[in-house]
């Protein structure tokens, strides 16, 4: 089955209709909303839908060619990198950050494997000194604040999602035992298999950007464009309540600025 269905363009196998109507109507729920929807079953496209507005003022239609932020499942993509790393035996699982990384080994982080990191029990959920915008936006400024940083648990003995830092910490690791950073790594895999995603670099100007837009109401309302004064860190309970908010906004939240493929910068 193929064509438009209301807003909805795109193909749809004949078992997949009812998630065609149901993905439809998610579309049209929220005036200026917009999404893409593809599933592959056993190896095959089954669905692959796109509909509404890639911005707010409802101009430019959402296609499957639009750009969009996929938030934290850009851990993934990270994990691929540096798990191939591994997998090439340039790095071991459980070999001790601090290995590569020397400066990484203090403050109680001697023993902080490669294994921690990417299993979110390294310890460090949320960085505890106050940072700038420009600075969050610095892999390498922000993975040398995390080398310094004491853990908040004795690494390896317990999980916590590692929502803003994973990226930095797993950049880190790959700069220091192959000199590049995971969306360079990552560039040249998606190249290699065709993967239609990026994390950092240059955006294609001649596609549409998908727009992140609030919801309208409830407790993530405004959560996506109130801005943050940079001169004026927050506090420490201020950080805590983002770093929650944050990963709410990446399970709960409907992509009013342009955003990368992927993300700006790693997580």
């Amino acid at each position: 089955m193929s064509g438009p269905v209301g807003s909805v363009h795109g193909t749809c196998a004949a078992s997949f209709v009812p998630l065609r109507e149901a993905f439809a109507a998610c579309v049209g729920d929220l005036e200026g909303s917009g999404a893409g929807l593809a599933v592959v079953l056993e190896g095959r496209l089954v669905v692959d839908l796109a509909g509404g507005w890639a911005d707010a003022a409802m101009g430019t239609p959402w296609t499957s060619a639009t750009v969009c932020p996929i938030f934290s499942c850009t851990k993934a993509l990270t994990a691929i990198v540096l798990l191939r790393h591994i997998d090439s035996g340039a790095l071991s699982l459980d070999a001790p950050v601090a290995s590569t990384w020397p400066v990484f080994g203090v403050a109680g982080k001697e023993t902080v494997t490669v294994r921690h990191v990417l299993s979110h029990s390294a310890g460090l959920p949320a960085v505890t000194e106050p940072v700038t915008i420009e600075e969050a936006n610095n892999a390498i400024a922000m993975a040398a604040l995390l080398a310094a940083q004491a853990p908040e648990w004795e690494p390896g003995t317990r999980h916590a999602y590692h929502a803003l830092t994973y990226g930095w910490l797993c950049d880190g690791v790959l700069r220091h035992t192959a000199g590049i950073s995971v969306g360079e790594a990552w560039r040249v895999l998606a190249t290699r298999h065709g993967i239609d995603a990026t994390i950092g670099g240059t955006l294609d100007a001649s596609r549409p950007l998908a727009q992140i837009v609030d919801p309208p109401s409830g407790p993530l309302a405004g959560a996506f464009t109130r801005r943050v004064d940079s001169d004026t860190p927050p506090t420490r309970e201020e950080r805590r309540a983002r770093l929650a908010a944050r990963s709410m906004r990446d399970r709960a939240a409907k992509p009013t600025h342009p955003a990368a493929a992927v993300d700006h910068k790693p997580r």
